[in-house]
C-alpha cells in the first residue's frame, strides 16, 4: 500500500508539473505559392482573334484583329489592338429600308484602334479527362476610336477574357466584351452600345 501511494503521489506531481508547462505547436512550414503553368509577369504575347460586334442600332460587323499585350507583374498590363470591321446593315435596318425606303444616318465601320489596360484576377487549373487545364482569368479595359467612313466614333470596351493555356506558350482565349461608342449624326451625338464576342489564338514568350 505505501509503494502504490508513492506511486501515486509521484505520478500526481509528474502530472501537473507537466501542466503547468506552456503548450508549444509545432512549427509548420509556410505554403508556397505553385509555380505558374505560364508565369505572367514580364511576358509579351501576340493575339490573331475572329468575331463579331453585334449593336444595339442600324449595324453588325464581322471582325478580325491582330494584337499584342505585356504584363508588367502578375497582375498588370498593357494591350496594343487593331481591328478590322466588315460591317453590314442589321435586321431592322433592313425592315426600315425595304418597308418606308430610309436608310438610317449611321456609318458602317471598317477598323478599330484601341489601347488596353489589363488586370489578371489569379491563376486556376482544373482536371478535364486524364489532364489538368491551366487558364488566367483575365478583364481588360480599352480605350479606342473606330472608323466609320469620315467619322470618328469613340469607343469604351469592357471585357472578360478566360485564356487558357497550353504547351509551347500557346494560348487560347474567348473574349467577352460590352463596347460604349459615341457617333456625331446629322440629330447630335448618339450613344450605342453593343456585344462584341471574339475567340483568339495567341503565343508568348518571357523577356
Amino acid at each position: 500500500m505505501l509503494l502504490l501511494s508513492h506511486l501515486k503521489s509521484h505520478l500526481t506531481s509528474h502530472l501537473k508539473s507537466h501542466l503547468k508547462k506552456p503548450l508549444r505547436l509545432p512549427t509548420l512550414e509556410r505554403p508556397k505559392i505553385q509555380n505558374r503553368f505560364q508565369p505572367r509577369a514580364q511576358r509579351i504575347s501576340g493575339y490573331l482573334s475572329a468575331g463579331g460586334h453585334i449593336r444595339d442600332d442600324y449595324y453588325d460587323s464581322l471582325n478580325t484583329s491582330l494584337s499584342v499585350e505585356y504584363f508588367i507583374n502578375d497582375h498588370w498590363g498593357v494591350g496594343l489592338a487593331y481591328q478590322q470591321m466588315f460591317t453590314v446593315f442589321s435586321d431592322e435596318a433592313q425592315t426600315l429600308r425595304s418597308s418606308y425606303g430610309l436608310v438610317p444616318d449611321a456609318r458602317p465601320q471598317d477598323a478599330l484602334f484601341a489601347l488596353s489596360g489589363l488586370y489578371g484576377l489569379g491563376y486556376g487549373k482544373m482536371l478535364t479527362g486524364h489532364q489538368i487545364t491551366h487558364f488566367d482569368p483575365i478583364i481588360g479595359l480599352h480605350f479606342g476610336v473606330a472608323s466609320a467612313e469620315s467619322r470618328i466614333l469613340p469607343t469604351l470596351k469592357l471585357n472578360v477574357m478566360p485564356t487558357f493555356l497550353l504547351r509551347y506558350d500557346l494560348k487560347i482565349r474567348l473574349d467577352l466584351g460590352l463596347t460604349m461608342q459615341l457617333e456625331n449624326r446629322s440629330r447630335g451625338w448618339v450613344f450605342t452600345t453593343g456585344f462584341m464576342p471574339m475567340i483568339s489564338f495567341g503565343w508568348g514568350h518571357l523577356l
